[in-house]
Parts: structure tokens; C-alpha cells; sequence
């Protein structure tokens, strides 16, 4: 890495812990959050499944041990996200060791069913993702669909107007 990657690095690193100190509006400082989780599930999806090429669900696992001692340490302690996520994150990873070293330590042939049960869980996964991919054009071209009925209601110019907004008024334009 360059002199620059270890900079900007720095930079965006001070900007993040500095963030809620700037007093932004919750919503702003929720979205920032939300954009936060997705970029750690993305980037670590790219890991595994896009530069490795195997898919697991280790590292959702991981996430998902991370995401529920958020939810309880925000929910019963009332932590704020921003002192959650560092706990979480490290929660996960001891959620993790701890299931390496008890895996490990058990004999090959009783572990074979835990190994089975995953293996069979990351196959369903794979399913339900293939089925929501298909159905996921219809679904936004319902939502879509209903949107457009909801705001233009009658009005066929309205309609026109709201097609036209979507890109797709060339289609539409009177000659």
C-alpha cells in the first residue's frame, strides 16, 4: 500500500469517530450507519465468495453474533450504535474463536454432522437468493406499479408525467 492508502485511510477513519460529535440529525446519522453495515457485509461477501470464489456462511455467522449483541447492548443498556458496533464487532470474533476451538477439539466423525448441517444451510441459502432474484423484477415493478396508481390516481397525464420521470417518455411523446 502507498504512502496516500495509509492517509486517507487516517482521514476517513478521524472523520468516522468524529461524526457524532458533529451533532448530525438522527436520520442522517441512521442512514450512515445502515450505509456502514451494508459496506461491512458487502465488502466481506466480496472477500469470501468474489476473491475466494467458495461461499460460506462463516462470515454471516460472524455478522449476525455482532448484530444481536448490538441489538441488546442498544435495547437494554441503551448504548448508543457508535460505542455497539467496536463491542459487536469483537463480540463476533470471540463468538467465532469460541467455535473454532470447540470444533476443533471435538473428534472428526461427531463434528461431521455440524459441518453437514452448515453445508446443507449454505445450499438453502443459495436457493432462497436464486428465488428472490427471480422474483425481484416483478416485485419492484409492483411497487412501481402502485406508486405511480397512487399519485397519478385518474389522470392519464399524470401517469404520462410519472412514466416520463422513469426514463421512459420518449416512449410516450406525441410526434
Amino acid at each position: 500500500m502507498k504512502k496516500r492508502d495509509y492517509i486517507i485511510f487516517a482521514v476517513l477513519l478521524g472523520l468516522a469517530i468524529a461524526y457524532p460529535w458533529i451533532n448530525p440529525p438522527r436520520y442522517l446519522l441512521a442512514s450512515v450507519l445502515l450505509m456502514f453495515c451494508y459496506a461491512t457485509v458487502v465488502s466481506q461477501w466480496n472477500l469470501v465468495f468474489g476473491l475466494a470464489g467458495i461461499f460460506s456462511l462463516g462470515q454471516v455467522a460472524i455478522f449476525a453474533s455482532g448484530s444481536y449483541i448490538t441489538a441488546i447492548l442498544g435495547r437494554y443498556l441503551e448504548w448508543s450504535l457508535w460505542y455497539t458496533f467496536p463491542v459487536a464487532g469483537v463480540g463476533g470474533v470471540f463468538f467465532s474463536l469460541l467455535m473454532g476451538i470447540a470444533l476443533i477439539q471435538i473428534e472428526k466423525d461427531k463434528r461431521k454432522p455440524v459441518f453437514d448441517v452448515i453445508s446443507g444451510l449454505q445450499e438453502v441459502v443459495i436457493k432462497i437468493v436464486f428465488i428472490i432474484m427471480m422474483i425481484a423484477p416483478v416485485g419492484v415493478f409492483a411497487l412501481i406499479a402502485n406508486t405511480i396508481t397512487t399519485l397519478a390516481k385518474d389522470d392519464p397525464h399524470q401517469i404520462v408525467s410519472l412514466l416520463g420521470s422513469l426514463g421512459t417518455d420518449t416512449c410516450f411523446k406525441s410526434r
